[in-house]
């Protein structure tokens, strides 16, 4: 990253609007500090080409680019193509919970093996292509260290009534595949083909047209579901009640001694975005044993004209406005999936984070502090390539210089998608319309895209990669939509106040104003303790990285106009 500016950028609040003045570099006698392009600002990583991500190389016959929209589907190329989303790949659950239960309850948990990396079931996107003799089917996973542990349920057609699953449809496993009579069960004589491409974490499975004959209709039915595979038994694994171990899933539904087989479903349009990870429609289906509901009606006379459709404002096609969660491809990827146990950089024993609750195996002074600094030598709770972010796009034309935004970081534990339709404290004052995305993104004097975003599991305090995939995300959303980078403000609520209160003033040329909501002054915090006792570099209720002192934001704000 560049260097801290020393400059104060000055800004001017006229009404609602987020309008940037002229600097007075001659009264301040900086002029080279301050950039004269506000697209030149900040970081490299803001002008960084996106890598290259293996997840979304095409190779063979496939062509047609990724969605990087989660749970949108379109025609491209002559192909179908669905794009799941990322770290959703949560199992069933009764009741799905928010912020903070969803932080410390959890769902289904893998096997605790590293080949699982706690997200091994995570289906990235589906892609179907009608051939001259078969139907290619490619399934792309977020993560893949072992295809051989990992298994995809592919149900092809209609039935007057719901098909039990796991062996009731097209099964593919590792690298072979079994075509079966969903209404008799009986294997079907003709063999799919399969090929699996571990580096690009992908599987296509061909099905012959002798065994399933779409072309020619026009709403094809086809659903998909991925869980875990037993290779000595020949089946799906299962989830036991209470914790895994390192064979076997838990965290099954209380009391359900047939716990569905599934972490994660394809085709969930309908996922509300107050969902902290877009997957609480799934977890109430799969507690129900039902998935019927989740399935994508494909039109085979399309893909063979090889029609392009966005599908823009249906609830299944590519959104142009409104709430939307995108996915980027980081520059960086230390761990796939999700960060274990032993990884480098653990938090430190009794501290909380997001995807894993209370550390229970950290090393050093004990903490109960919410999170932890993690730099380059450790693992961020969510390490993989592919990220998330949520943007909401308002209705309204976008200004001639482009829209203005308003960049988000959450607070502890919460996703990008808490604050949608904000449900206050103990969800009990909920926003619903006139949550932040809203009230910010539709003004008509200052339409303005709000970015809320993950920064790696919201755990690190803005600190090595996790700040780092805040710029990444802005820099995405810039390529995907109209944005005036002279229009760029930076806010966030509690821990994530900190983050917006760190970056801000790291890289004031990039942000005009900053919003400090509800913030910490210090990290990593302890409630009611830092900012009134921990204030020294001794390690007590917080740890502090060897040689550091704690240094208050607050004072350096004078230097940075607010909103």
């Amino acid at each position: 990253m560049r260097s801290m500016h020393r400059a104060a950028v000055l800004a001017a609040l006229a009404g609602a609007a987020l309008s940037l003045a002229t600097p007075a570099s001659a009264q301040l006698g900086l002029p080279d500090l301050l950039p004269l392009d506000p697209a030149m600002a900040g970081p490299d990583l803001l002008r960084a080409p996106s890598p290259r991500a293996p997840q979304l190389e095409n190779t063979g016959i496939w062509r047609a680019a990724p969605i990087m929209v989660c749970h949108a589907s379109a025609y491209r190329a002559g192909e179908f193509v669905h794009q799941g989303c990322v770290y959703d790949d949560q199992g069933a659950q009764l009741v799905p919970t928010n912020w903070p239960e969803h932080g410390i309850t959890f769902a289904y948990r893998y096997p605790t093996a590293e080949a699982y990396r706690q997200n091994a079931a995570d289906l990235l996107e589906v892609r179907v292509k009608p051939l001259s003799d078969a139907t290619a089917i490619r399934i792309t996973y977020n993560t893949m260290l072992d295809p051989s542990l990992v298994a995809a349920t592919i149900a092809l057609g209609t039935s007057a009534q719901s098909r039990p699953a796991p062996y009731g449809a097209n099964t593919s496993m590792g690298q072979r595949a079994d075509v079966v009579d969903a209404a008799t069960g009986q294997l079907i004589a003709s063999t799919p083909t399969v090929t699996v491409d571990t580096e690009r974490r992908q599987v296509e499975v061909r099905v012959p047209y002798v065994a399933f004959d779409p072309r020619g209709q026009t709403a094809v039915r086809l659903a998909v579901a991925a869980g875990l595979w037993d290779g000595i038994n020949n089946r799906f694994l299962l989830p036991q009640a209470g914790s895994p171990t390192s064979t076997k899933p838990g965290g099954a539904v209380a009391g359900d001694l047939t716990p569905s087989a599934y972490f994660d479903v394809a085709f969930r349009a309908a996922e509300p975005f107050d969902s902290p990870w877009r997957n609480d429609l799934q977890k109430q289906a799969l507690a129900a044993h039902d998935i019927s509901r989740f399935y994508a009606a494909i039109d085979f006379v399309k893909l063979a004209a090889a029609t392009n459709d966005e599908m823009n404002g249906q609830p299944e096609g590519v959104p142009v406005s409104g709430f939307m969660n995108r996915l980027f491809a980081s520059q960086q990827e230390v761990r796939q999936g999700r960060r274990l146990p032993g990884d480098p950089g653990a938090p430190p024993l009794g501290s909380y984070t997001q995807q894993n609750g209370q550390t229970t195996t950290g090393a050093g002074t004990p903490s109960l502090q919410f999170g932890w600094v993690c730099r380059d030598g450790c693992v961020p709770d969510l390490p993989g390539q592919i990220q998330r972010y949520l943007a909401y796009v308002p209705a309204l034309a976008a200004p001639s210089a482009g829209y203005a935004t308003l960049l988000w970081t959450s607070g502890y534990a919460q996703s990008a998608n808490d604050q949608v339709e904000d449900p206050g404290y103990g969800e009990a004052f909920p926003a619903g319309n006139r949550d932040l995305f809203r009230q910010m993104g539709n003004r008509a004097n200052a339409p303005t895209v709000v970015i809320a975003v993950d920064a790696r599991g919201a755990d690190n305090w803005a600190y090595g990669r996790a700040g780092a995939s805040v710029f990444e995300a802005l820099a995405d959303a810039r390529r995907a939509f109209k944005l005036d980078p002279a229009r760029t403000v930076m806010s966030g609520f509690s821990s994530g106040a900190y983050s917006a209160n760190k970056l801000s003033l790291q890289f004031p040329d990039v942000f005009a104003k900053a919003f400090i909501c509800d913030g910490l002054n210090e990290a990593p915090s302890f409630p009611g303790i830092n900012g009134i006792v921990d204030t020294t570099y001794v390690d007590s209720a917080t740890q502090h990285e060897p040689g550091s002192r704690l240094t208050p934001l607050l004072p350096s704000r004078r230097n940075q106009p607010v909103l």
